[in-house]
């Protein structure tokens, strides 16, 4: 009913809205790869947004946020940000139930995920078939019972979860048993959620890639769960 009624307004032309989506792998890889943190992301999307809709020409002097970290220091980073731009920026924690812009933009995004997850196209074939029991994802929240009942029944032993799933996410480590034990060579004895090691597009693993890994799970102290120069394509 809400997204009905902004709707009919962004017709009439009494809002606009622009939303962008980020895809779970690009943030497993990010995460798990200590390349970006779930914040670190954010932040540069939200930059990115605003970024996108003065370089359309609006003209834009307020911008009502939903804080991600401490609210003064993300507030100080976006006032540097557009520095060059007179634009007041509101960053507060529970924005969404204090001004309505936030609220309709937090509806714009859930509708649109929503969307997204009902037309989604999985890259594992035998997953885009067989009627809805691959989508019944719930709400997509660590405390619904049906979602986490969809990861497990859609966990594999070596390749992690589907492509859909963040696996940085702490319901998803909760869920794959690590094994300690590998040995001085590489080779697999346990199962590791990485990016690299899960994503079925990679065609190899390279030695670098290898090192990587081996050096981000001692960084955190897990096990390593790739095989050295496997060809994912013949799996």
């Amino acid at each position: 009913m809400k997204y009905a009624k902004l709707e009919k307004a962004r017709l009439n032309g009494e809002v606009n809205c622009k939303y962008f989506s980020l895809d779970p792998k690009d943030l497993s890889n990010d995460q798990l790869g200590d390349i970006r943190n779930l914040n670190k992301i954010s932040h540069d999307t939200a930059i990115a947004l605003i970024r996108a809709t003065l370089d359309e020409g609006t003209n834009l002097k307020e911008v009502f946020m939903d804080t991600v970290g401490p609210p003064d220091k993300y507030r100080l980073k976006l006032e540097q940000e557009f520095s060059e731009y007179n634009i007041k920026f509101v960053v507060e924690s529970k924005a969404d139930a204090n001004y309505k812009c936030v609220s309709a933009a937090s509806i714009v995004a859930k509708i649109n995920r929503d969307r997204m997850l009902r037309d989604w196209k999985f890259i594992e074939p035998d997953f885009n078939s067989g009627g809805d029991k691959h989508r019944i994802f719930g709400c997509g929240y660590p405390g619904d019972g049906i979602t986490k009942t969809w990861l497990r029944a859609h966990y594999d032993n070596v390749f992690g979860f589907p492509t859909i799933v963040r696996f940085s996410w702490s319901t998803c480590d909760r869920i794959i048993n690590i094994s300690d034990k590998c040995d001085n060579k590489g080779k697999v004895s346990c199962v590791f959620h990485c990016g690299i090691a899960v994503d079925r597009q990679f065609k190899k693993i390279t030695d670098k890639d290898y090192e990587q890994v081996v050096t981000n799970n001692q960084k955190h102290k897990r096990a390593t769960g790739i095989a050295k120069g496997i060809n994912l394509e013949n799996f």
